[in-house]
């Protein structure tokens, strides 16, 4: 029985491209290895989004083929769909490249690579995700991802997203719905629902949006108790939406700047007035909502008063978490040929000014939250303290925002338990379980290094 190892890069969307390619190889008989070391194959499902990740896909390239015999590496993902012939062209360390849309063609690839022969199976991008593929989940624990669609309509001028990955497509409501049930009865209790364009779902379907619908459908899944849509279009969500709300009060918004003119060279629907009425809208229906945002700094063009705009926008809106990206120049966007490329130096020192600005506004509403109680997802144990356990409530994504950090006793993954803040840092709360015996050892503070949403 011949034998693979996957690496997945990116983003949670990718995440589950690799689930997908896992669960076909193994259907197909394939012996699925945790590690490279002594696999047949292994399959780097690549990240090609911004510079820092390309750079990464091609590092964990070469990292699979070093003490590996030639043509037994397998590029799949979006710099394969990217970049097909310079990849085979210029790494003879791989055997085939698989683009975005043909990972149903990896059994038949991984067969020609095992006999020796270099293919390229690179197609349209548009794979439309209309039956139940069988996944191998790369994560177990009670929280997991759920692809409601694939692809985007927008022209945002600094996103190569829609050339590797096609037109938006959402995928049938009974087939997530079916999903969802497979999920649940393997222990999963949150699913976390992601494309390019969550709130968009239905459009292409029925001509409208049907995002309430799903929600609703969702949450009636026996099993599940969260369901967290993340990046939503903010100029799409509607008082109507807010109002049939059913998932988590939790609103992810990739917003990407706080300037008037920026947010217009970027060819965004938004405006700074209308982001600040949509959070207070948000607050007002939800009081108990966490708001996330992500953004981009150093865009072409932009002056230290535009970033200063930006920095304002962050302390008006007071968001609970907070991404940046540094701009990226990328291949064939309108906005990779503007003037006035903001240089390297001053993008970064923009992008280490953002975070830590965003962080003190974190830290400020985390400290809030000190006395407070909150229904809490019990994830595991602490690495470094089997004592204690690490959740996540309602205002915390997974690998993004923070934990919650309480005592281990009484608990076990996959719980819902409540517990009572008692103290706070810049990202997580620590906490006991409502009713513990006071006095128990102190929690210790990991430090982690959280992936950014894509």
């Amino acid at each position: 029985m011949p034998s693979v190892s996957l690496v997945s890069l990116g983003c949670a969307k990718n995440q589950i491209d690799s689930e997908i390619m896992l669960g076909l190889l193994a259907q197909a008989g394939f012996q699925i290895l945790p590690e490279a070391a002594g696999a047949d194959l292994v399959i780097v499902n690549t990240c090609g989004f911004i510079d820092e990740a390309k750079r990464e896909s091609i590092g964990a390239i070469l990292d699979a083929a070093d003490g590996r015999p030639a043509g037994r590496v397998i590029v799949t993902g979006c710099l394969a769909q990217r970049y097909p012939d310079a990849l085979m062209r210029d790494m003879p360390e791989i055997a085939a490249v698989v683009g975005t849309g043909d990972f149903e063609r990896i059994v038949d690839v991984a067969r020609e690579t095992l006999a020796g022969r270099r293919t390229m199976a690179v197609g349209h991008a548009a794979v439309r995700y209309d039956r139940l593929y069988p996944r191998r989940r790369l994560q177990s624990g009670p929280s997991a991802y759920l692809k409601i669609a694939e692809g985007c309509d927008h022209t945002c001028k600094f996103c190569a997203i829609p050339q590797f990955r096609g037109r938006f497509r959402s995928r049938p409501l009974p087939l997530l719905v079916e999903e969802a049930t497979q999920l649940a009865a393997e222990g999963v209790r949150e699913l976390v629902l992601v494309s390019q364009d969550t709130i968009s779902y239905g459009r292409d379907l029925e001509h409208r949006p049907m995002l309430g619908e799903l929600l609703e459908a969702l949450v009636a899944v026996p099993g599940v108790h969260w369901v967290r849509p993340l990046y939503l279009y903010p100029y799409l969500l509607s008082d109507e939406l807010l109002e049939r709300w059913a998932a988590v009060p939790y609103f992810d918004m990739p917003l990407q700047h706080g300037s008037e003119a920026i947010l217009a060279a970027m060819a965004r629907p938004d405006r700074r007035a209308g982001i600040t009425r949509l959070v207070g809208r948000i607050r007002a229906r939800h009081p108990e909502a966490a708001i996330r945002s992500s953004f981009i700094v150093g865009y072409p063009g932009e002056t230290e008063a535009h970033f200063r705009e930006l920095l304002d926008l962050l302390d008006a809106c007071k968001f609970d978490h907070a991404g940046f990206f540094a701009y990226s120049a990328e291949d064939g966007t309108p906005a990779a040929i503007l003037p006035d490329q903001v240089p390297e130096r001053l993008r970064e020192e923009r992008y280490h000014t953002a975070m830590r600005h965003q962080a003190r506004i974190a830290a400020r509403r985390n400290a809030a939250r000190v006395g407070q109680r909150l229904e809490v997802l019990v994830e595991g144990s602490v690495a470094s303290d089997a004592r204690f356990v690490e959740g996540r409530w309602h205002g915390q994504a997974p690998e993004v925002d923070g934990q919650v950090i309480l005592p281990a006793d009484g608990v076990r993954v996959g719980d819902f338990t409540v517990v009572e803040v008692e103290g706070a840092e810049d990202f997580d709360l620590l906490a006991r379980c409502v009713g513990a015996a006071a006095g128990g050892p102190r929690p210790p503070r990991p430090a982690r290094a959280r992936r950014q949403p894509r």
